[in-house]
């Protein structure tokens, strides 16, 4: 909200126009084509995914059926992530007769689990905002058809192609892998009852016994076919986070693309500004759609800050735990320890001995989807910086020195607000660039076993060995973390002051304008 209330003020002492006046000539004139086929090309994948789970914001259904739906779909998409999650805590927390090595397996899916219900209450808690952003968009469309402005259409028409891109390649990573853990996993893979030698299924997900016994039929049928459903809401939930993050952000680096086009044609003039009076309104035109990006990069980053946070925090947290098991599966021998006489919960590892070929292929699957998940944020997150720095690179690119000097000057104002290029976060805390994804790609690369000095290994060697990696693992994960905040924080807050100072100089300018004008 300050970056907004900073720029129209910003706005307001260099041209005393409203943006509001702006739309509202947009939508004076009648569209020559459909802008609302190019805005659902747009945002068509969100709106499916979201869709689905009820999450889509109300204000952009139109019917009452429409909004009864929506309310039905959350209310349910609600339930079957409560019948995954309060299950598998309860299991997590109560059961007292897995080993080690089963209580390390339930942390994956009971962390995936509490994700999904942090960022699915995100999202329905910013449903308005959902749809401001979205109308937003429609609005551009809108322009860029009413003014018949070919030109522009094509840059957002190429931008919203990449986001679909992504969001295609998120959702075809993250369902095939969960397609693998939730259904394929479960049938395939059997294991043998210690009691009356009786050959049974398990799920993906843990069951505490003491709420179901998930063992005999019909209740192994109900519990699976709930689990699949569960794991479609939780899913999705992830896709739609990604995607809403990768169309936003995509759509804003459209229109930094009009911005770049508009900045070329300042000093001549050409076919898009011939209706205006003067060099100094193109220039106006430019200072305030270059605000009202900032202002819509700011509705962005106040969105989705707290779900990019929790998605890199907890894609971190399931590589480790992703690579934990595929370290430590074909050197363990599970079944005699894992099903025992009294267990009161189930979550089998055996299946690695039914079917070892599909569960490495599922955790595989796993490990790349969340890796692309924190490498899509990440790419988009540095996107966003370079358009924002593009700018100031075509201001001075441009033959400015043609312009009369008072209105040269007006491009300090542009070159003063791109040189601090605008950052997504995630929580405000881990800036979203490639360099960050080094930084987590390298810290999970760098949780591999460390040596150990021999003598501190006391009694059961494989056993200790277990407990050591899982520390080695912990200790990594804080390490790199510490390490990854600090450089965070010290990026970040340089340049909240250099933006400051930017802010200051700024007003000098217009200041020494002013006196000149007297």
């Amino acid at each position: 909200m300050y970056h907004r209330s900073l720029s129209v003020q910003l706005y307001v002492h260099f041209r005393p126009v409203s943006i509001i006046t702006r739309d509202m000539v947009a939508l004076a004139n009648p569209p020559t084509s459909s802008w609302d086929e190019d805005l659902m090309y747009s945002v068509q994948i969100n709106r499916l995914l979201l869709k689905s789970i009820g999450l889509w914001p109300i204000s952009l259904c139109v019917t009452t059926t429409e909004k009864i739906s929506s309310i039905m779909l959350t209310l349910i998409s609600s339930f079957l992530i409560s019948f995954l999650l309060v299950p598998c805590a309860l299991c997590t927390i109560l059961d007292k007769t897995g080993d080690l090595d089963t209580k390390i397996k339930m942390i994956g899916p009971l962390s995936f689990c509490v994700m999904a219900a942090i960022k699915y209450y995100i999202l329905v808690s910013r449903g308005a905002k959902i749809g401001k952003c979205v109308e937003d968009i429609g609005a551009d469309w809108y322009r860029a058809h009413s003014q018949q402005l070919g030109e522009d259409r094509r840059i957002m028409r190429e931008n919203a192609r990449i986001g679909r891109s992504l969001a295609t390649f998120c959702a075809g990573f993250m369902y095939s892998g969960g397609f693998f853990y939730t259904t394929v996993m479960p049938l395939c893979s059997k294991h043998t009852e210690i009691i009356d030698n009786e050959t049974v299924r398990s799920q993906a997900f843990p069951i505490y016994r003491g709420l179901l016994d998930p063992r005999t039929s019909p209740s192994f049928e109900i519990v699976q076919l709930m689990q699949c459903l569960s794991g479609f809401v939780i899913y999705s939930v992830t896709v739609g986070a990604c995607s809403l993050t990768a169309v936003f952000v995509m759509h804003v680096c459209g229109q930094f693309g009009i911005l770049v086009t508009r900045i070329q044609r300042l000093v001549d003039g050409l076919e898009r500004d011939k209706d205006l009076d003067s060099g100094k309104e193109r220039l106006g035109d430019i200072v305030e759609h270059h605000l009202y990006i900032l202002g819509f990069i700011s509705q962005i980053e106040e969105l989705l800050n707290e779900i990019c946070f929790v998605e890199v925090v907890g894609c971190t947290m399931n590589i480790c735990f992703l690579g934990y098991y595929l370290l430590t599966v074909k050197k363990l021998a599970l079944r005699d320890v894992l099903i025992r006489q009294n267990s009161i919960c189930h979550m089998s590892l055996s299946e690695w001995e039914q079917s070892e070929t599909i569960g490495t292929l599922t955790y595989c699957t796993l490990l790349i989807s969340f890796t692309f998940n924190i490498f899509i944020l990440c790419y988009i997150g540095e996107i966003l910086s370079e358009q924002c720095k593009s700018i100031s690179l075509s201001a001075y690119m441009i033959d400015w020195y043609r312009l009369p000097r008072c209105k040269a000057l007006g491009l300090i104002l542009i070159f003063a607000v791109s040189n601090n290029s605008t950052k997504l976060t995630a929580g405000k805390l881990i800036e979203l660039s490639l360099g960050s994804f080094c930084s987590v790609s390298g810290m999970i690369l760098h949780m591999l076993p460390r040596a150990v000095y021999r003598k501190l290994v006391i009694g059961d060697e494989i056993r200790t060995n277990k407990i050591m990696l899982l520390l080695q693992f912990s200790a990594s994960i804080i390490i790199n973390s510490s390490t990854t905040s600090i450089f965070s924080l010290a990026a970040v807050l340089p340049a909240h002051t250099l933006r400051q100072l930017n802010v200051v100089m700024i007003c000098i300018t217009e200041f020494i304008e002013g006196e000149e004008d007297r």
